[in-house]
């Protein structure tokens, strides 16, 4: 068990790395009538765009039959496709073997304009005559990159430290409408008790211009205090949206889909086994 313990860490860091995947897959058929003796090769429907598929198309070449068909461009140059075709007349396979499929089939580099040709028909088979549909499936293959910058092994997080730059922003909207009713209140003070009751116009004038001062500064803290809260709940809104859908897909490709499991092996003896066995099963899931 000792001498198997390096081995297993190879393994464990081999699965760790980035393995390519299927990031999708698309299949597209185009279906025809064919004499393929007379040369003769007709449409019922046609192989328009699906997915990663954007065209296909059949037509008879010095008694093969040459599909032309085109692939999106990969979204970048570490993606490859693997693509594959089948056949069938009159709703029974066409067993073709490997070697009669020539051309662009198989891993692909990237996408474009795509040439295949299928050989050797009319000596495999003896009379191929009637609806011929033709399937093209496109595997898109590559390392699937989480969205949102995810990281597999940095949980998204929303802590007190990150929300405290909100709360500053939210107490100094808050303390900026305070202040603003603070001075309203001498705004109005100084208005009522003093403006008020003053003994002449030359006495007044300076008294309702430092009240009315004030009242304009109740105002800009108040309008600007106002803005600061509003400004700071949406963005403490969005913010918090986002952490979730980050920790929704987190939970979704980290967690539930990604997963090193180990659980316990017995095998009890059989005629084909005469000897149990015991040990751990390690499964891996990507």
């Amino acid at each position: 068990m000792r001498h198997l313990l390096p081995l297993f860490l190879s393994l464990l860091a081999l699965f760790a790395q980035a393995q390519p995947e299927v990031l999708s897959t698309a299949t597209q058929t185009a279906r025809y009538r064919i004499n393929l003796a007379a040369g003769e090769l007709s449409p019922i429907s046609g192989g328009s765009a699906s997915g990663r598929i954007e065209s296909l198309q059949a037509s008879i070449r010095y008694g093969e039959l040459q599909l032309n068909y085109s692939l999106a461009p990969t979204d970048d140059e570490e993606q490859y496709y693997l693509t594959k075709l089948t056949a069938s007349l009159n709703g029974q396979p066409l067993l073709l073997a490997p070697e009669q499929i020539k051309g662009d089939i198989g891993r692909l580099g990237n996408g474009g304009a795509k040439q295949a040709t299928l050989t050797g028909l009319l000596d495999r088979f003896i009379n191929l005559e009637g609806e011929l549909s033709i399937t093209l499936t496109a595997e898109q293959w590559g390392e699937f990159v989480l969205p949102l910058g995810i990281n597999c092994d940095e949980p998204p997080t929303f802590t007190g430290k990150q929300r405290l730059p909100y709360l500053i922003a939210a107490g100094v909207g808050a303390a900026s409408i305070g202040v603003g009713q603070l001075i309203k209140q001498q705004s109005d003070d100084t208005y009522n008790n003093e403006y008020l009751t003053a003994g002449s116009l030359s006495e007044a004038q300076p008294i309702y211009e430092d009240a009315n001062n004030k009242h304009h500064t109740y105002l800009i803290l108040t309008y600007a205090g106002s803005a600061i809260l509003a400004v700071d709940a949406v963005l403490y809104i969005i913010r918090g949206a986002r952490h979730q859908r980050r920790l929704k897909l987190f939970r979704q490709y980290c967690e539930d889909g990604r997963s090193l499991g180990f659980e316990p092996l017995f095998e009890l003896p059989s005629g084909l086994q005469p000897s149990g066995r015991a040990g751990f099963k390690m499964t891996l899931n990507f």
